[in-house]
C-alpha cells in the first residue's frame, strides 16, 4: 500500500466519522429548553361544532398549518432527518408575521417595523441558537399546502432550511387576503 492510498483511506474514514456526528440525535419528546407561555394544546383552533362522529374539527388555518407541518416532517424523515417538533412560541411568531404580511399586503422577511426573523423570535422570548425562515404566497385555488411545499422544495434556500438537521423546532403560520394564502415557516435550534 502506498502512502497516498493509506492517506486516502484515513481521509475517507475521518470524513465518514465527521458526517456521522453532524446531526444531533432525534429526541422528539424533549421538553422545550425555555418556558413558552403557550402549550401544544394551544397550537390548533377548532370549529364550534364537532363532526358527525363527535370529533373536533380544526378550523381552516389550523388544518393547513397541520398538514404542512406533517408534510415537511415527512420530507425530513424520508431522508433520515429527525422530524421537527412544534414550538408554540415559534408558531406564534410565524402566525404574527404571516398575518402582518396579509393585512398589509407585503411579502418580505422583514416587517414594517424593520424586524427580521431573529428579532421577531427574540421578541417572543425564544432563546434560539440558530434560526431561519421560509415565506411563501399562493393563490387560493387547488391544494395550497401541496403547492407551497412543492415550491419550497424546488428552491435551494427553502429546501436547505427544511432539510437542515440542526433545526429541531418549527412554527408555521397561514393567513388569507385578497384570494391569496400567505405562509411563514420559522425554524429554530436550541
Amino acid at each position: 500500500m502506498t502512502f497516498t492510498t493509506v492517506l486516502r483511506k484515513v481521509v475517507v474514514i475521518a470524513g465518514m466519522a465527521l458526517m456521522a456526528g453532524c446531526c444531533p440525535p432525534c429526541n422528539e419528546n424533549a421538553p422545550l429548553p425555555y418556558a413558552c407561555p403557550w402549550s401544544e394544546e394551544d397550537l390548533w383552533t377548532y370549529e364550534e361544532e364537532p363532526d358527525a362522529a363527535g370529533n373536533p374539527v380544526m378550523d381552516g388555518y389550523s388544518t393547513i398549518e397541520s398538514e404542512l407541518f406533517n408534510l415537511i416532517n415527512q420530507e425530513r424523515t424520508d431522508r433520515g432527518i429527525c422530524p421537527l417538533a412544534a414550538d408554540p412560541c415559534v408558531f406564534h411568531a410565524a402566525r404574527l408575521h404571516t398575518q402582518d404580511m396579509a393585512d398589509h399586503t407585503y411579502f418580505d422577511h422583514v416587517n414594517a417595523a424593520g424586524e427580521n426573523v431573529s428579532e421577531r423570535l427574540t421578541n417572543e422570548g425564544v432563546p434560539w441558537t440558530g434560526c431561519a425562515e421560509n415565506i411563501g404566497i399562493a393563490s387560493a385555488s387547488g391544494n395550497v399546502t401541496s403547492r407551497i411545499l412543492q415550491a419550497w422544495m424546488g428552491s435551494d434556500e427553502h429546501r436547505k432550511n427544511i432539510l437542515n438537521c440542526h433545526f429541531t423546532h418549527t412554527g408555521i403560520g397561514v393567513a388569507y387576503n385578497y384570494g391569496e394564502y400567505y405562509f411563514t415557516q420559522n425554524f429554530t435550534a436550541y
